[in-house]
């Protein structure tokens, strides 16, 4: 089943098991490379200069970045056609339900109900049958909430330094992982402010996990957090 912030007091947690909430796109799934694909049959290209798509989304006849207005479009066509057809990231299916059966996991993504539902169905079908929230907006509103449900650690999983960021001010005490499957992407974007620990691949993120779970403090985030 899938939830979203108007019904999320629906889903029932176990206090006494710790949670981890996971973003999608460029953790559990690819976004980059198909939506590169994809987007050649639109005439257009993306070259990755630093981690967004505004500015980077060429026309192929003139070079010429989009509108700023045109990608959030653009991003729903891809979404709507392909969301179920993302490929998988090495590791994230293994890793998650080994993790499953010590915690529980959440998948927080920032995506419409329409593909939420496919997104569902597509994770469910490649094994990770994991309660899915559909989010919009900064993440750590809907984390506080999950968070105030159980008495137990909270791990957050995102490639997005602003949804790690919004996830500190909400929930200071969780534990904060920076993950990027895409390697193009991986090598423009450095670690998030906020965030405990920059993981390469899910085995690193599984072991990053056991170690708090066992007591092991993580390193300071390279940031401190300026509450206003």
């Amino acid at each position: 089943m899938f939830y979203t912030a108007d019904d999320i007091q629906n889903l029932k947690l176990d206090t006494h098991k710790p949670l981890i909430i996971s973003d999608a796109d460029e953790v559990i799934v690819h976004f980059a490379a198909p939506f590169k694909e994809y987007i050649k049959q639109r005439n257009l290209y993306v070259d990755f200069k630093s981690y967004a798509l505004w500015g980077n989304v060429r026309h192929q006849h003139n070079n010429e970045p989009i509108d700023r207005q045109q990608i959030k479009p653009l991003v729903d066509d891809f979404l709507d056609h392909i969301t179920d057809q993302q490929p998988l990231v090495e590791g994230a299916v293994a890793n998650l339900c080994q993790l499953a059966q010590t915690a529980q996991v959440l998948i927080l993504t920032n995506i419409n109900t329409h593909q939420a539902q496919k997104r569902k169905k597509h994770l469910h079908n490649n094994g990770l049958e994991f309660p899915l929230i559909s989010n919009s907006g900064p993440k750590g509103p809907i984390v506080n909430y999950l968070q105030s449900q159980i008495k137990e650690p909270v791990i957050f999983i995102d490639d997005i330094d602003k949804h790690i960021t919004s996830v500190a001010q909400y929930v200071p005490h969780s534990l904060r992982l920076h993950f990027i499957a895409s390697a193009e992407l991986s090598q423009i974007e450095k670690q998030a402010a906020h965030s405990h620990i920059r993981c390469q691949n899910w085995d690193e993120i599984h072991n990053a996990i056991e170690q708090y779970w066992q007591g092991q403090h993580p390193p300071s985030p390279p940031a401190t957090l300026i509450k206003n």
